[in-house]
């Protein structure tokens, strides 16, 4: 539910600052109220709001809207500089988690069902001919979830190993290296 600007009155700006350890410089400004996860929260207009919303709103005047994240550029969760944040989508949080290595991927993460030397595997049987159907019955997973592999769409750690190594020829006996 995004910020309600008409509570954030007087009183609320001084419970929120009031919770805030300003960093030096640059530094990150901490949150020391309630957290979740590591993510700071305070009530106003009578329900929980995050903390780094609350902080995106005094600096900017801009709610953050529903649906929307504010990504912090420290990695620093109870953070709330707005110099920190910037708003953005789910799936901008998630591949900003990615692309810094904080996010559980692959066979370290805890519902993976395919070990990387499989996904692997995967992509080289079907771009070898296989169909997605076939493939998908050997491994336990769907077929679309296969397409996916296939198209690097999941486990992107290893899709620039998985595309350069796992083409139709290395499969095909009908060509020199296969």
């Amino acid at each position: 539910m995004a910020l309600d600007t008409l509570a954030v009155d007087a009183d609320a700006r001084k419970r929120y600052w009031s919770r805030v350890k300003l960093g030096m410089g640059d530094g990150c400004w901490l949150w020391l109220g309630t957290k979740t996860e590591g993510y700071g929260s305070i009530i106003i207009g009578g329900r929980s709001v995050k903390a780094t919303h609350v902080a995106v709103y005094l600096d900017r005047g801009a709610v953050v809207p529903d649906g929307m994240c504010a990504l912090h550029s420290c990695d620093t969760p109870p953070c709330v500089n707005p110099a920190h944040l910037r708003v953005g989508t789910r799936t901008d949080n998630s591949d900003d988690k990615c692309a810094k290595g904080r996010q559980c991927q692959g066979e370290g993460h805890p519902d993976a069902k395919l070990t990387e030397a499989a996904v692997v595997e995967i992509v080289r049987r079907v771009r070898g001919g296989e169909t997605r159907r076939s493939v998908a019955g050997d491994y336990g997973v769907t077929p679309q979830y296969v397409g996916q592999l296939a198209a690097g769409k999941n486990w992107k750690h290893l899709a620039a190993f998985a595309l350069a190594t796992a083409t139709k020829s290395d499969s095909d006996p009908r060509t020199p290296n296969g």
